[in-house]
Protein backbone atom coordinates (compact mmCIF):
# COMPACT_ATOMS: atom_id res chain seq x y z
CA UNK A 1 0.00 0.00 0.00
CA UNK A 2 0.76 3.42 -0.87
CA UNK A 3 0.17 6.98 0.29
CA UNK A 4 1.25 10.09 -2.35
CA UNK A 5 2.18 13.59 -1.01
CA UNK A 6 1.04 16.12 -1.95
CA UNK A 7 -2.15 15.12 -2.66
CA UNK A 8 -3.42 16.79 -6.06
CA UNK A 9 -7.42 17.57 -6.17
CA UNK A 10 -7.74 17.06 -9.74
CA UNK A 11 -6.47 13.47 -11.25
CA UNK A 12 -2.65 13.68 -12.29
CA UNK A 13 -0.39 11.57 -14.34
CA UNK A 14 0.66 10.06 -11.15
CA UNK A 15 -1.85 7.02 -11.09
CA UNK A 16 -1.05 5.95 -14.42
CA UNK A 17 2.91 6.27 -13.55
CA UNK A 18 1.75 3.84 -10.37
CA UNK A 19 -0.07 1.29 -12.51
CA UNK A 20 2.73 1.53 -15.59
CA UNK A 21 5.40 0.64 -12.63
CA UNK A 22 3.48 -1.81 -10.67
CA UNK A 23 2.30 -3.67 -14.29
CA UNK A 24 6.05 -3.52 -14.81
CA UNK A 25 5.99 -6.42 -12.25
CA UNK A 26 3.36 -8.02 -13.11
CA UNK A 27 1.13 -6.17 -9.98
CA UNK A 28 -2.04 -5.12 -9.99
CA UNK A 29 -3.70 -1.97 -8.55
CA UNK A 30 -6.50 -2.80 -6.38
CA UNK A 31 -7.29 0.63 -4.81
CA UNK A 32 -6.70 4.09 -6.02
CA UNK A 33 -7.99 7.47 -4.31
CA UNK A 34 -6.89 10.42 -3.76
CA UNK A 35 -3.03 9.47 -3.93
CA UNK A 36 -3.30 6.28 -1.97
CA UNK A 37 -3.18 2.97 -3.81
CA UNK A 38 -3.05 -0.72 -2.54
CA UNK A 39 -1.36 -3.23 -5.06
CA UNK A 40 -1.06 -6.97 -4.93
CA UNK A 41 1.96 -9.09 -6.47
CA UNK A 42 2.27 -12.68 -7.18
CA UNK A 43 5.28 -12.33 -4.29
CA UNK A 44 7.19 -10.33 -2.07
CA UNK A 45 10.73 -9.57 -3.68
CA UNK A 46 8.27 -8.00 -6.65
CA UNK A 47 6.16 -5.85 -4.50
CA UNK A 48 9.64 -4.62 -2.95
CA UNK A 49 11.51 -3.66 -5.87
CA UNK A 50 8.10 -2.25 -7.29
CA UNK A 51 8.23 -0.02 -4.13
CA UNK A 52 11.65 1.00 -4.74
CA UNK A 53 11.05 1.93 -8.50
CA UNK A 54 8.33 3.78 -7.54
CA UNK A 55 10.40 6.07 -4.81
CA UNK A 56 12.24 7.32 -7.67
CA UNK A 57 9.67 7.97 -10.22
CA UNK A 58 7.50 9.75 -8.20
CA UNK A 59 10.43 11.73 -6.80
CA UNK A 60 11.13 12.43 -10.10
CA UNK A 61 7.53 14.03 -10.81
CA UNK A 62 8.21 16.13 -7.16
CA UNK A 63 6.18 14.03 -5.34
CA UNK A 64 7.00 11.98 -2.27
CA UNK A 65 5.51 8.05 -1.23
CA UNK A 66 5.40 6.05 2.27
CA UNK A 67 4.93 2.61 1.24
CA UNK A 68 4.09 -0.59 3.42
CA UNK A 69 4.21 -4.51 2.65
CA UNK A 70 2.53 -6.77 3.72
CA UNK A 71 1.04 -10.56 3.14
CA UNK A 72 -2.85 -10.05 4.24
CA UNK A 73 -5.61 -12.30 2.33
CA UNK A 74 -7.99 -10.20 0.82
CA UNK A 75 -11.37 -10.47 -1.12
CA UNK A 76 -11.68 -9.05 -4.51
CA UNK A 77 -14.69 -8.33 -6.52
CA UNK A 78 -17.37 -5.16 -7.57
CA UNK A 79 -18.95 -5.25 -3.97
CA UNK A 80 -15.72 -5.30 -1.85
CA UNK A 81 -11.95 -4.31 -2.41
CA UNK A 82 -10.23 -4.82 0.70
CA UNK A 83 -11.59 -5.08 4.21
CA UNK A 84 -11.63 -2.50 6.95
CA UNK A 85 -9.07 -4.74 8.99
CA UNK A 86 -6.74 -4.68 5.85
CA UNK A 87 -7.17 -1.14 5.10
CA UNK A 88 -6.57 0.19 8.92
CA UNK A 89 -3.60 -1.85 8.97
CA UNK A 90 -2.30 -0.27 6.21
CA UNK A 91 -3.10 2.68 7.27
CA UNK A 92 -1.19 2.13 10.74
CA UNK A 93 1.87 1.30 8.75
CA UNK A 94 2.11 4.73 6.04
CA UNK A 95 1.43 6.53 9.19
CA UNK A 96 5.12 5.50 10.78
CA UNK A 97 6.70 5.72 7.20
CA UNK A 98 8.65 8.69 6.22
CA UNK A 99 8.07 10.11 2.74
CA UNK A 100 10.00 8.12 0.30
CA UNK A 101 10.67 5.25 2.82
CA UNK A 102 9.42 1.55 2.60
CA UNK A 103 8.78 -0.03 5.69
CA UNK A 104 7.73 -3.86 5.36
CA UNK A 105 6.73 -6.41 8.17
CA UNK A 106 9.12 -9.53 9.19
CA UNK A 107 6.89 -11.87 7.41
CA UNK A 108 8.06 -9.92 3.80
CA UNK A 109 11.66 -9.77 5.37
CA UNK A 110 11.45 -13.31 6.05
CA UNK A 111 10.74 -14.43 2.27
CA UNK A 112 13.17 -11.83 0.88
CA UNK A 113 16.13 -14.05 0.98
CA UNK A 114 18.64 -13.61 -1.51
CA UNK A 115 16.59 -11.45 -3.66
CA UNK A 116 19.61 -8.63 -2.91
CA UNK A 117 18.24 -6.32 -0.40
CA UNK A 118 19.60 -4.57 2.89
CA UNK A 119 17.32 -4.76 5.95
CA UNK A 120 16.98 -2.24 8.94
CA UNK A 121 15.22 -2.52 12.23
CA UNK A 122 12.77 0.51 12.18
CA UNK A 123 9.29 -0.02 14.62
CA UNK A 124 7.04 -2.02 15.39
CA UNK A 125 3.69 -1.66 14.88
CA UNK A 126 0.44 -3.58 16.40
CA UNK A 127 -1.92 -5.63 14.65
CA UNK A 128 -5.34 -3.74 15.15
CA UNK A 129 -7.34 -7.05 15.55
CA UNK A 130 -5.09 -9.52 17.52
CA UNK A 131 -2.80 -7.17 19.44
CA UNK A 132 0.28 -8.90 18.35
CA UNK A 133 3.38 -6.79 17.97
CA UNK A 134 5.25 -6.67 14.11
CA UNK A 135 8.16 -5.75 13.69
CA UNK A 136 9.00 -3.32 11.08
CA UNK A 137 11.94 -2.73 8.54
CA UNK A 138 13.37 -0.24 5.87
CA UNK A 139 14.44 -2.07 2.80
CA UNK A 140 17.12 -0.70 0.30
CA UNK A 141 18.10 -2.23 -2.75
CA UNK A 142 22.37 -3.76 -2.61
CA UNK A 143 22.67 -2.72 -6.40
CA UNK A 144 23.55 0.99 -7.27
CA UNK A 145 20.69 1.99 -10.05
CA UNK A 146 20.71 5.15 -11.61
CA UNK A 147 17.89 7.70 -10.72
CA UNK A 148 14.81 7.44 -13.56
CA UNK A 149 14.68 10.47 -15.19
CA UNK A 150 11.85 12.81 -15.39
CA UNK A 151 10.41 11.47 -18.23
CA UNK A 152 9.71 7.98 -15.97
CA UNK A 153 9.47 5.82 -19.38
CA UNK A 154 9.90 2.29 -18.09
CA UNK A 155 11.42 -0.09 -20.35
CA UNK A 156 12.56 -3.18 -18.35
CA UNK A 157 12.90 -3.01 -15.10
CA UNK A 158 15.30 -5.59 -12.92
CA UNK A 159 13.29 -8.85 -11.86
CA UNK A 160 15.72 -9.73 -8.51
CA UNK A 161 13.46 -13.31 -7.72
CA UNK A 162 14.43 -14.55 -4.38
CA UNK A 163 14.52 -18.57 -4.01
CA UNK A 164 10.87 -18.75 -2.00
CA UNK A 165 9.40 -17.63 -5.50
CA UNK A 166 10.95 -19.68 -7.59
CA UNK A 167 9.86 -22.42 -5.60
CA UNK A 168 6.13 -21.56 -5.22
CA UNK A 169 6.50 -20.77 -9.57
CA UNK A 170 7.95 -24.35 -9.89
CA UNK A 171 5.25 -25.55 -7.75
CA UNK A 172 2.64 -23.90 -9.57
CA UNK A 173 3.67 -25.33 -12.93
CA UNK A 174 3.11 -28.78 -11.69
CA UNK A 175 0.69 -28.11 -9.84
CA UNK A 176 -1.60 -31.12 -11.39
CA UNK A 177 1.52 -33.42 -11.53
CA UNK A 178 1.06 -35.84 -8.52
CA UNK A 179 4.49 -37.51 -9.46
CA UNK A 180 6.17 -33.79 -8.90
CA UNK A 181 8.23 -34.15 -5.87
CA UNK A 182 11.15 -32.62 -3.93
CA UNK A 183 13.66 -34.30 -6.50
CA UNK A 184 12.31 -32.44 -9.25
CA UNK A 185 11.83 -29.14 -7.35
CA UNK A 186 15.57 -29.89 -6.75
CA UNK A 187 16.51 -29.95 -10.66
CA UNK A 188 14.48 -26.85 -11.83
CA UNK A 189 15.73 -24.78 -9.19
CA UNK A 190 19.14 -26.08 -9.59
CA UNK A 191 20.20 -26.57 -5.68
CA UNK A 192 20.62 -30.14 -4.14
CA UNK A 193 18.21 -31.67 -1.65
CA UNK A 194 20.24 -30.56 1.00
CA UNK A 195 20.46 -27.23 0.48
CA UNK A 196 16.90 -26.70 -0.78
CA UNK A 197 15.60 -28.24 2.78
CA UNK A 198 17.98 -26.19 4.79
CA UNK A 199 17.21 -22.74 3.32
CA UNK A 200 13.17 -23.62 3.23
CA UNK A 201 13.32 -24.33 6.80
CA UNK A 202 15.30 -21.19 7.40
CA UNK A 203 12.29 -19.34 5.25
CA UNK A 204 8.99 -20.68 5.81
CA UNK A 205 10.03 -23.33 8.48
CA UNK A 206 8.89 -25.96 6.10
CA UNK A 207 10.24 -28.84 4.70
CA UNK A 208 10.25 -28.93 0.52
CA UNK A 209 7.37 -31.68 0.93
CA UNK A 210 5.35 -29.93 3.93
CA UNK A 211 6.03 -26.30 1.30
CA UNK A 212 4.78 -28.55 -1.89
CA UNK A 213 1.32 -29.96 0.28
CA UNK A 214 0.61 -26.29 1.67
CA UNK A 215 0.70 -24.27 -1.80
CA UNK A 216 -1.30 -27.43 -3.14
CA UNK A 217 -3.71 -27.13 -0.21
CA UNK A 218 -3.84 -23.05 -0.73
CA UNK A 219 -4.28 -23.30 -4.09
CA UNK A 220 -7.06 -26.07 -3.77
CA UNK A 221 -8.76 -24.07 -1.40
CA UNK A 222 -9.04 -20.63 -3.82
CA UNK A 223 -10.85 -23.18 -6.34
CA UNK A 224 -13.15 -24.14 -4.08
CA UNK A 225 -14.01 -20.66 -3.17
CA UNK A 226 -14.49 -20.11 -7.00
CA UNK A 227 -17.03 -22.89 -7.80
CA UNK A 228 -16.16 -24.18 -10.84
CA UNK A 229 -15.13 -27.22 -9.62
CA UNK A 230 -16.79 -29.61 -7.74
CA UNK A 231 -14.10 -31.18 -4.98
CA UNK A 232 -13.26 -34.35 -6.04
CA UNK A 233 -12.12 -32.48 -9.46
CA UNK A 234 -9.97 -29.91 -7.48
CA UNK A 235 -7.77 -32.89 -5.30
CA UNK A 236 -7.16 -33.97 -8.62
CA UNK A 237 -6.12 -30.49 -10.00
CA UNK A 238 -3.95 -29.93 -7.45
CA UNK A 239 -1.92 -33.30 -7.51
CA UNK A 240 -3.57 -34.92 -4.96
CA UNK A 241 -4.02 -38.70 -5.66
CA UNK A 242 -7.45 -39.37 -4.33
CA UNK A 243 -10.54 -36.53 -2.92
CA UNK A 244 -9.88 -38.96 0.85
CA UNK A 245 -6.32 -38.32 1.22
CA UNK A 246 -7.02 -34.42 0.12
CA UNK A 247 -9.97 -34.05 2.39
CA UNK A 248 -7.70 -35.41 5.04
CA UNK A 249 -4.53 -33.30 4.32
CA UNK A 250 -7.22 -30.41 4.01
CA UNK A 251 -8.38 -30.65 7.21
CA UNK A 252 -5.06 -30.73 8.91
CA UNK A 253 -3.67 -27.95 7.45
CA UNK A 254 -7.56 -25.50 7.64
CA UNK A 255 -9.34 -27.27 10.51
CA UNK A 256 -12.43 -27.91 8.30
CA UNK A 257 -12.64 -30.65 5.49
CA UNK A 258 -13.31 -29.36 1.86
CA UNK A 259 -17.15 -29.49 1.85
CA UNK A 260 -17.18 -28.39 5.28
CA UNK A 261 -15.86 -24.77 3.53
Amino acid sequence: AGRITPTEQKKSNIQKVVSQCVEQYRGSIVQYSDGSFVATFEGPSKATHCSIDLISVIKAAGKSVSIGIHIKEIIVSEALLISKKTKDFFDKILDLAEPNQVLLTQTVKNLLSGAGLSFTQFNKIFDLSSAEPHSLFTVTDNLDKEDISEGYQYMSFPQNDSLIENVLQSIDMHLDDEAFGVEMLCKEIGMSERQLQRKLKAVTNKSPNQLITSVRLHRAKELILQGDNNISEISYLTGFSSPSYFSKCFKKEFGQRPSEL
